[in-house]
């Protein structure tokens, strides 16, 4: 028994133990030596009391002394989760924010363009040429910054820009009439003898783009980029 004990088994110690004396009560009908009721009843009791500490150590978490831990962690969570929601609705509110200033920005109309108004004065060697009741003698670009018309002493198309004080002449446009201005304003077309001709403000000589014409008074050049001509 007390080499049982030694070696650690103290179960196998305690059990031997009793037994002993179970054995000496039966075979000898006589009480046991003091001494080894004494070690068995010692054994006992450590080992009792090794069993309960792993249950006392299991039973650590619902000490109530842990419980003030836990509790207190609580606000924490709460804090983030309320954290959390504001920080979302501010999100979504800045997203209605931005969605709303884009649509009203899509919707709203476009502001209306600026009237210009102004006075070009011409230069008497560059007076337009006389009109007549089917022609017309003036155009202006697109956007506003080019007037073309007939005139100066050999009636050739005049371009004036609205910035400038004088007009630049087109070789080869004598005695043409009705100028008209491209979609894009970088050419000019005209009519000379009832035939269509177009020039480039880059320079060039006139291109005749329908020569069939009887009884035309004026053309026009549309956005689909096709000259439309009036008989």
């Amino acid at each position: 028994m007390r080499a049982l004990a030694a070696a650690g088994d103290r179960a196998g110690a305690v059990q031997h133990a009793r037994l002993y004396q179970e054995l000496v009560r039966q075979a000898l009908e006589m009480e046991p030596d003091a001494e080894i009721a004494d070690l068995a009843a010692a054994l006992s009791r450590h080992a009792i009391t090794e069993a309960a500490a792993p249950r006392h150590r299991s039973a650590a978490p619902d000490n109530p002394s842990v419980t003030p831990s836990v509790a207190a962690s609580t606000p924490g969570v709460k804090g983030r989760s309320r954290r959390d929601r504001t920080v979302l609705y501010a999100v979504i509110a800045l997203a209605i924010l931005v969605s709303g200033t884009a649509i009203w920005g899509w919707m709203r109309p476009a502001p209306a363009k600026q009237v210009v108004r102004y006075t070009l004065a011409i230069d008497s060697s560059e007076a337009m040429v006389p009109s007549t009741g089917w022609s017309g003698r003036v155009a202006i670009s697109p956007d506003g910054s080019r007037l073309a018309y007939f005139g100066g002493p050999r009636s050739r198309l005049l371009i004036r820009t609205r910035n400038e004080l004088h007009a630049i002449a087109v070789p080869g446009t004598e005695g043409a009439t009705s100028p008209f201005f491209s979609p894009d304003g970088r050419q000019v077309g005209f009519l000379r003898d009832f035939i269509v001709q177009i020039a480039s403000l880059d320079g060039g000589p006139p291109i005749t783009v329908l020569d069939s014409l009887t009884g035309v008074s004026g053309a026009s050049w549309g956005p689909d980029n096709f000259i439309y001509a009036d008989a």
